[in-house]
């Protein structure tokens, strides 16, 4: 946007006002993929838990903000320089317009601050579903009220025939999205490469806006009322068809990532060059006026809506920091508005983009200080509760050496744990020890060893037995790997829940699974750094009962199995999770960690 404001008109002039005209039809392609992007955020599986919550909170939000930004901007009219002057009819009609944009969020900042706080609760998860339900609801609100606006504009008398107009453009805005779901389904029936489908999708979102502007002008000649089908409203439709009720989501998400850096940069490129510097030096102030509107609207609805869900204090005085970012479906519904009113709709653009950007500024550092307050940040230094990734080795020999080296590179706090004297460790470098005087439940207490995440014994085959049985009676660690030497113990160990690793079989299984699987051994071995495997328990009820075809896995990411009990799952995307499953997975390093903060509770 800055780089657009630099470039555009009133600086360097590289991007003329004939320019930004010229290529007006890149804008249309920016908001079909805007839209169908924020159809995608709307995702029935994820809302179930707090439904009822998160539906009074949106129906509180756009009710309050609606109604109270009404009434304060139309008071205030006289001191908006473009709407002085101008007739009550055409006040109302911006004021209802300003109002529409004002309920506006934007989902893709709310995610990105989700993301980079690795955030998760009910906060976080209440807000992230009302902003991409209210940006939904926002765009057939904006279909009524646009229809309503250019009906007092026109100094129309008003007539039933309005009704009947408004209500078939939303039916028709239904009817449409279907439609485009079904030809974007059919794409991606086609064996073709995910950039082609990718373009092919924008190409589509770019013909939606020109047959439904031909529909208009057509209608205006045929009807008795100009059909005004709102393209926004009709992506939206599709995008959230083809998420909720296909088996197509993760491809179309995935191709909509693909195109998005470009679209964002051509997008608010052109929006700061369509920024008249000019007008916005004289509304400054009264945008900032606008700006605080807004906020104490959200902080009022907020309340309300806490207070009716019984939410806790903390969560009534802090929920509204999370709904003040706004970006691309408000500057989409501004760039309508300017093009459907040109003797007023540039200064109207300008003041709402002037207000946008103080949202925008303000709003990620004011959520960001939310899910602080409400301790829903999972960020590296505040993670250890998330996932136990300590380990104690007992025995010192070469092999529990590289044993601790190679967990220590996927992240684990690896400890050798010997009866040696630590002047015979010293040379060791790179690896932690612990020394002990026994096997006693003392030592193994001093060590914290029920609160490590796995015990690894490489002993004699008798002393591992013993350290089992103290561990299991005694201490109840999770996880305990036992190397054994001689078959005649597995049975025992096994009772003990014990995993067994024994020397000889376990090479010959390996070579053996080299030749057979050389590909998926050689992930399940690690030779390939961008890969690792990983258990992850089923900690967060929501997942319970979900299917795994529901999941909003990363890209990279397999479930290989399901461990229920004593039962190993091989899965399909009609396998339900359970709380309490472990979930073996497989994934790039960043991903894993995302998971592992999904699932827990």
């Amino acid at each position: 946007m800055l780089t657009g404001i630099i470039a555009g008109p009133y600086f360097f002039n590289y991007i003329s006002h004939d320019i930004v005209k010229e290529v007006h039809f890149l804008n249309n392609i920016a908001l079909s993929f805007i839209a169908l992007y924020a159809g995608t955020e709307l995702y029935l599986k994820d809302l179930k838990d707090r439904l009822k919550n998160i539906v009074v909170e949106t129906a509180t939000q756009t009710i309050v903000i609606f109604f109270a930004s009404l009434f304060i901007i139309y008071q205030i009219s006289d001191y908006i320089p473009f709407m002085t002057g101008l007739p009550s009819s055409v006040k109302l009609a911006i004021s209802l317009l300003i109002a529409t944009i004002f309920i506006t969020r934007s989902p893709s900042s709310a995610l990105a601050i989700i993301k980079e706080m690795r955030a998760k609760g009910p906060f976080v998860q209440t807000v992230i579903s009302v902003t991409v339900l209210i940006d939904f609801v926002v765009i057939v609100i904006f279909s009524i009220t646009l229809a309503l606006a250019l009906n007092l504009t026109s100094g129309a008398d008003f007539s039933p025939i309005f009704i009947i107009d408004v209500l078939l453009e939303l039916i028709l805005d239904f009817v449409f999205g279907y439609i485009l779901s079904k030809i974007i389904v059919l794409i991606f029936k086609f064996s073709v490469n995910l950039k082609v489908k990718a373009i092919i999708i924008l190409v589509l979102g770019y013909l939606t806006y020109s047959f439904l502007h031909y529909l208009m002008i057509k209608s205006s000649i045929y009807l008795p009322f100009e059909l005004h089908v709102d393209a926004l409203l009709v992506c939206i439709v599709a995008g959230f068809i083809i998420t909720n009720y296909t088996n197509y989501r993760d491809e179309f998400q995935e191709a909509l990532h693909i195109v998005s850096p470009y679209i964002y940069i051509v997008f608010f490129t052109l929006t700061g060059a369509h920024l008249a510097i000019d007008y916005f030096l004289i509304v400054w102030k009264i945008a900032l006026v606008l700006f605080l509107v807004r906020i104490a609207t959200i902080i009022i609805s907020t309340f309300i809506a806490a207070n009716i869900n019984k939410e806790t204090r903390k969560f009534k005085y802090t929920s509204w920091s999370g709904y003040i970012t706004q970006a691309g479906v408000g500057i989409g519904l501004a760039t309508i508005i300017a093009q459907q009113f040109p003797t007023w709709g540039k200064e109207f653009y300008t003041l709402i983009l002037s207000v946008i950007v103080l949202n925008e500024l303000l709003g990620p550092l004011v959520f960001k200080f939310g899910i602080k307050i409400m301790k829903e940040s999972h960020l590296k230094h505040e993670n250890n509760d998330i996932v136990n990734r300590t380990v104690l080795i007992f025995g010192m020999e070469p092999q529990s050496v590289a044993l601790a080296r190679q967990l220590q590179k996927h992240k684990w706090d690896a400890t050798i744990v010997t009866r040696r004297k630590e002047t015979k460790l010293a040379n060791i470098k790179g690896v932690n020890f612990e020394t002990i005087e026994d096997h006693s439940l003392e030592s193994l207490k001093r060590l914290k060893c029920n609160e490590s995440g796995a015990v690894v014994l490489m002993l004699d085959d008798d002393e591992n037995l013993k350290l089992a049985e103290l561990i299991y009676e005694k201490l109840g660690t999770k996880e305990v790997i036992a190397r054994i030497k001689d078959r005649t113990y597995i049975e025992e160990f096994k009772e003990l829940g014990v995993m067994v690793v024994e020397a000889y079989t376990s090479l010959v299984s390996l070579m053996d699974n080299l030749v057979r699987s050389p590909n998926a051994t050689s992930i399940l071995l690690g030779h390939d750094e961008n890969q690792e495997t990983l258990d992850i328990e089923i900690r967060d009820k929501k997942f319970h009962g979900m299917q795994l075809k529901y999941l909003r896995l990363p890209g990279d990411v397999l479930i290989l199995s399901i461990k229920r009990g004593d039962q190993v799952i091989v899965t399909h995307g009609h396998t339900r999770l359970k709380l309490g499953d472990e979930v073996t997975v497989i994934g790039s390093h960043e991903s894993l960690e995302d998971m592992l903060l999904e699932f827990s509770e």
